[in-house]
């Protein structure tokens, strides 16, 4: 047989494909070392006490834990009644307006051009869209100048 025709190692007909075990060798693996049991540490929170190793025929109860009470305040804090403060009432929002005007502007528009007239709409949107943006602009320097005190 030749090195072209010889079978990859591991194919079912390579007759390398296994190995044999020596004589005498365990096929079981050894077993892993087992931890002894561990005591767990005492929690902070309980009462420390000298650590005796536990008898087999006491079993081992921790103490309870009492939480420690709130100190009484000194004295009564009064804290002064301060009337509630109302916020002034507010109107709708500038942007809201706007954004408005321009959806009805947008409706007048369709309406009128099915009506039959002729509109520029690149020049009627720069137009809608200038005045929106100037009226968004002047309304919020007023709301501004309405909110200073």
């Amino acid at each position: 047989m030749s090195d072209n025709q010889r079978p990859f190692p591991g194919a079912p007909d390579d007759p390398d494909r296994t190995e044999q075990l020596p004589a005498g060798a365990s096929q079981e693996t050894p077993a892993a070392p087992q931890d002894e049991p561990t005591r767990p540490e005492p929690l902070l929170t309980e009462p420390v006490a000298a650590v005796a190793a536990p008898s087999a025929t006491q079993p081992v109860t921790p103490a309870p834990v009492t939480p420690a009470p709130a100190p009484a305040p000194a004295h009564a804090t009064v804290l002064p009644t301060v009337p509630p403060v109302t916020e002034p009432r507010r109107g709708p929002r500038v942007g809201a307006v706007v954004w408005g005007l321009v959806v009805v502007v947008l409706g007048i528009g369709i309406l009128v051009s099915i009506a039959g007239f002729r509109i520029d709409t690149g020049l009627a949107a720069i137009l809608v869209l200038g005045a929106a943006g100037l009226a968004l602009v002047v309304g919020s320097l007023v709301t501004s100048l309405r909110r200073r005190p």
